[in-house]
């Protein structure tokens, strides 16, 4: 008798060689979404230098969100990041949980079996028209 166990729903992300997973589902995908637009409107608020230092700060609350406080402490601890480390950051995380849920769903699709592809003289009879095929069919009656 067969087994089936449950996948487990989980993105293995290595980032400056701390080892995270983030969850395969669609709240997370939500989650990220919603990072998105929260960077949008808030990139388009950035007019002065000093507002990109909140940017910054403002990055590293939607990582937090998204990996966990303790993950982000661990990854910027030897590393002073700026707001397109955070952003490149962003990006990666996005990238793998697209690419995880493309893969995924392409896994199910299935290649058509051998058996029901047409064989030669199928295709052959699939491009002859009706009256060409009759005749030839005629031919090879008379021929027997």
């Amino acid at each position: 008798m067969g087994k089936f166990e449950f996948r487990k729903h989980g993105i293995l992300l290595d980032i400056e060689g701390v080892q995270v997973t983030v969850p395969a589902t669609v709240e997370y995908a939500k989650r990220l979404e919603d990072a998105g637009e929260k960077m949008r409107a808030f990139g388009a608020q950035l007019k002065e230098e000093k507002d990109v230092e909140k940017g910054i700060d403002f990055m590293l609350d939607i990582l937090d969100d998204l990996l966990g406080e303790d993950v982000v402490d661990a990854i910027t601890a030897e590393r002073d990041v700026d707001i397109y480390d955070c952003l490149d950051l962003v990006m990666y995380i996005s990238q793998e949980v697209q690419t995880y849920h493309a893969e995924r769903a392409n896994s199910y699709k299935k290649p058509v079996p051998r058996s029901t592809q047409p064989s030669a003289p199928m295709a052959q009879a699939a491009v002859e028209n009706r009256a060409a095929r009759r005749a030839r069919e005629r031919a090879e009656r008379r021929r027997k």
